[in-house]
């Protein structure tokens, strides 16, 4: 069995991470993969079977884009000793296929290690199939973004085999928010959208569990979801509980300590109130809740989309990333969601948007979930030399969930 390497990062949340563990689960299936993982990693053993999970040196960036690292000297220094351990990980697997994800269109604070391992794999004796595996919206708002996309598509052209899109370009196409004015020549190809994966402890949601009331969701936590977390608290405090409903606040594995303890101290003595780190099998608990109000991030879209469950989304957003609010509005305007933009979140709104979402009956909407197998068996066609499946190349793809 051919090995491949898998470089991955997350910064902000844990989207980016469990999209890699789904792609890196099934690719398992036809590869001996080294998953190596830039980012902080859940308290829970998330490690798919069968796949090496290297953490590397921790170093991440604040959403405001700033080194979390005592000062800059040892955001360099960390930068340093990850780029020997990615080099010599590259040594030891000799992969026959690097895998990328999201680079170059994202994740240039971290070009120098990244850099470092594609010039390795340009230059090895025995060259692997270079390939990259990118979302299916990109931030939109950065200075001079044509000067980023058109570095973005000339790098693709000279260092990748491939581009895996996750996603169903029935719903979103990777050209609404890449506009180079260098075409990309590279291949590109759409795998349909990634299922989340993660294994994850016993416990959370029981068979007991049937009516979840209002689940209150923030992804990772790590990006900020405070605010939304407190205004729902008080708008349930204040407006919600004569409906008698149970309100679940789910904080997110990364969201940082003094806030976890501050909004336990908030939810201490309101009734029907469930505060919670994170909750197994999120899905789950969805489908038999009564409404959902989230942010937006790629695996909460799916969370939702699986549950079918009546959805107020809250998109987070900054100056330079819209990446939530795009995905949001988008299925608004399918009739699938409804969005309250963050810019207008107050308890008293917030008690209003979940009534009318209470009483909404969402459209159901078809897309694919095929996104980690097509992503297997693509990549094991490029190895091979031959084409891939017609399907998966920027082409309608087989729909395979009805939410």
């Amino acid at each position: 069995m051919d090995s491949l390497l898998f470089y991955s990062h997350h910064s902000v949340g844990l989207g980016h991470l469990v999209r890699s563990l789904s792609l890196a689960r099934k690719l398992a299936e036809r590869f001996r993969v080294t998953l190596l993982c830039g980012g902080k990693m859940p308290e829970f053993d998330c490690r798919p079977p069968g796949v090496d999970t290297i953490s590397l040196p921790f170093l991440m960036m604040s959403a405001e884009g700033k080194w979390m690292a005592p000062d800059s000297d040892a955001a360099q220094r960390l930068l340093e000793e990850r780029q020997r351990s990615i080099l010599e990980f590259f040594d030891r697997v000799r992969p026959s296929v690097v895998l990328v994800e999201f680079y170059p269109f994202g994740r240039m604070q971290y070009s120098s290690e990244i850099l470092a391992l594609l010039e390795a794999a340009r230059c090895s004796s025995r060259r692997p199939l270079v390939v990259c595996s990118v979302r299916d919206l990109l931030e939109r708002r950065r200075e001079h973004q044509q000067i980023y996309d058109d570095f973005a598509s000339v790098f693709a052209n000279h260092l990748y085999d491939g581009v895996l899109v996750h996603s169903d370009p029935r719903l979103i196409r990777f050209e609404e928010t890449f506009l180079p004015s260098i075409p990309m020549r590279t291949p590109l190809y759409y795998t349909g959208y990634v299922e989340p994966y993660a294994q994850v402890p016993e416990g959370g949601a029981t068979r007991d569990d049937r009516a979840w009331g209002i689940i209150v969701s923030c992804g990772g936590g790590n990006i900020p979801g405070s605010h939304l977390l407190h205004c729902a608290l008080e708008a349930h405090a204040r407006h919600l509980l004569p409906r008698g409903m149970p309100l679940h606040l789910v904080a997110g594995q990364l969201l940082p300590e003094g806030d976890w303890n501050a909004l336990q101290s908030a939810a201490a003595g309101i009734p029907g109130v469930d505060v919670r780190r994170w909750i197994p099998n999120l899905v789950g608990a969805l489908r038999h809740a009564a409404a959902s109000i989230s942010q937006f991030g790629y695996n909460t879209f799916l969370d939702l989309m699986g549950s079918g469950v009546p959805a107020l989304a809250v998109p987070y957003q900054t100056p330079l990333d819209e990446e939530q609010t795009r995905r949001a509005e988008i299925l608004e305007d399918r009739g699938v969601i409804r969005v309250l933009h963050p810019s207008d979140l107050t308890p008293e709104r917030l008690a209003r948007e979940v009534e009318l979402t209470l009483q909404n009956r969402p459209r159901r909407l078809t897309i694919d979930i095929g996104g980690a197998s097509r992503t297997a068996a693509i990549v094991d066609a490029l190895r091979r030399g031959a084409q891939p499946d017609a399907l998966s190349r920027d082409s309608p793809l087989t729909a395979v969930l009805d939410a």
